[in-house]
């Protein structure tokens, strides 16, 4: 699926006792807004504030965009949250009003985010940062840390992101609240992120599974945002875990949810990403019907029903046309060529269109297939994936090793996390590299990767892994001058199953990193 995790950051505060504080007043309509939004009719009130920005007022007209960016952000909408964003950005600054100014900043990092480019997210929530510490807004620097958290997060970097969480609890709890939003989340969605993360580092997958599945049915009484926000994460967590049938009636909750909710025609794919998760649920648990009509569901109905009616249309007229006189034969035949040739046509059309569909629906599940396979930050495989195809190819003639960025945590201190995200993708790239031909690798987490060697007559294991180290060693760094390194502990042999071969390296890891790191161990391999 999956986009990043589809969580939807939104809060309700007041500027700081000790600042001079945000204006009180609300658009006209507010009060029409919050029932259209209590009816989960987000259509007509998105069509309300859009009307509202032709008010001359520009405290109003800034208000009304904070409004809208929150219902773009809900629905998704990237485009039209990037195009506000910066119409809220350009408007403060021409105002003078840093507050709604940072606020912009926060939707721009936001889509970016949600497009996956850390970079350039980083950017905008890194000048919200500034705004926020120079003017004492605990908001922003809330939003900071929040940000920070999703992204570790993301790449399953818990230890990091729950140290990130507690960081932004501890601002946001800090931060007073401003009634110009129409949902105040922000506080409850970093706890529910807090909590599942938690859990994640602390405890078993049993107490796991038990934790983040109450998570989720404790929202169940919550407002629109906040109830999908709990259901979705829990659910996508646990089918993470594998739990596939605790999963399922949080994701049918959450579905139900979203199909009672009246978005017109605004744009949202939050139904399509949330489909794919309950298809995926549903697949998992053998329901393999549900998957199926889940997935192809509206595949081809927008078209297909239009032509169906058009040719069943010239079908009457065809047969009306058969029992007519036998007068005016010739102009009857006549006619009766240019309607087989309308039909031809359009059943040449119909054709091409179920090919154009079919195409485009398989492009989309390989590209689903492919991101579900693949780590986001590396493009190797992910954990799950690596395990799925070691286990169905083990044999004694392939080798497991586990490669550990050495001192990892002092370059993250030290340089930051986004030199640190570039530091895991160079030396993937390399792993990637010297794996070719021999073997595959994929991403076991943080700064962890799993190899998979070919041990044949022609593939030494050691001498490989050994390539490997030597390469990431010799890598070079713009930001600092020494070589960063890699620790490996090495498998010739495989066992029986993965658990039981991680196992053995792990060890062998650990047992490297204690002797001084920069090196490869082994006890079954021929050096």
């Amino acid at each position: 699926m999956i986009k990043k995790i589809v969580i939807s950051i939104l809060l309700i505060f007041f500027i700081s006792s000790n600042l001079s504080p945000v204006s009180a007043t609300t658009i006209s309509d507010s009060d029409t807004i919050n029932t259209l939004i209590d009816d989960k009719n987000f259509e007509e009130a998105y069509k309300i504030l859009i009307d509202s920005l032709n008010e001359s007022d520009n405290d109003q007209k800034l208000k009304s965009l904070r409004m809208i960016l929150e219902i773009d952000n809900l629905l998704g909408d990237t485009d039209q949250m990037l195009l506000h964003g910066l119409d809220l950005v350009d408007s403060s600054i021409q105002n003078n009003d840093s507050y709604n100014e940072m606020i912009g900043y926060y939707y721009l990092g936001s889509v970016y985010y949600t497009l996956y480019e850390d970079t350039k997210a980083f950017e905008y929530f890194e000048k919200m940062l500034v705004i926020a510490s120079s003017k004492g807004y605990e908001l922003g620097k809330g939003f900071y840390h929040t940000f920070s958290g999703l992204i570790s997060y993301s790449y399953e970097e818990y230890d990091l992101a729950l140290d990130s969480f507690i960081i932004a609890k501890s601002h946001l709890e800090k931060a007073p609240l401003d009634y110009d939003w129409i949902f105040g989340d922000f506080l409850e969605d970093n706890e529910i992120m807090l909590s599942i993360t938690e859990s994640l580092v602390h405890d078993t997958t049993e107490v796991q599974i038990q934790t983040i599945e109450s998570i989720g049915s404790s929202y169940m009484e919550a407002n629109w945002n906040l109830k999908l926000n709990a259901l979705w994460e829990s659910s996508f967590v646990l089918n993470k875990l594998g739990a596939y049938e605790k999963s399922v009636p949080l994701l049918e909750e959450a579905y139900e949810h979203l199909q009672s909710t009246n978005f017109g025609d605004l744009y949202t794919n939050l139904k399509e990403y949330l489909k794919y998760d309950l298809a995926y649920a549903y697949y998992n648990t053998g329901e393999y019907q549900k998957s199926s009509e889940l997935v192809l569901e509206d595949a081809y109905d927008f078209d297909m029903k239009e032509e169906v009616n058009r040719s069943e249309l010239i079908n009457e007229k065809l047969r009306a046309l058969e029992n007519r006189s036998m007068e005016a034969e010739s102009n009857r035949q006549m006619r009766i060529i240019g309607i087989v040739s309308a039909i031809a046509i359009l059943l040449i059309l119909l054709i091409l269109i179920i090919i154009k569909e079919y195409f485009k629906v398989k492009a989309l599940t390989k590209e689903v297939y492919e991101k579900s396979i693949k780590d986001g930050l590396t493009g190797l495989y992910n954990r799950m994936a690596l395990v799925d195809r070691y286990e169905s190819e083990i044999s004694s003639r392939t080798a497991l090793a586990i490669v550990d960025i050495d001192d990892f945590k002092e370059i993250n201190d030290t340089f930051g996390h986004l030199i640190g995200d570039e530091v895991i993708r160079k030396v993937a790239q390399v792993i990637d590299h010297t794996m070719t031909g021999v073997g595959y690798a994929g991403r076991y987490g943080g700064e962890e990767f799993l190899v998979v060697i070919q041990n044949t007559e022609k593939t030494n294991p050691w001498d490989i892994a050994e390539a490997l180290r030597l390469n990431v060693e010799s890598i070079s760094w713009s930001f600092k001058s020494d070589p960063i390194t890699v620790s490996i502990g090495l498998l010739c042999h495989s066992k029986s199953n993965f658990d039981e071969g991680f196992k053995t390296v792990d060890d062998l890891l650990y047992a490297a990193k204690e002797s001084g790191k920069n090196m490869t161990l082994s006890t079954d391999c021929k050096i």
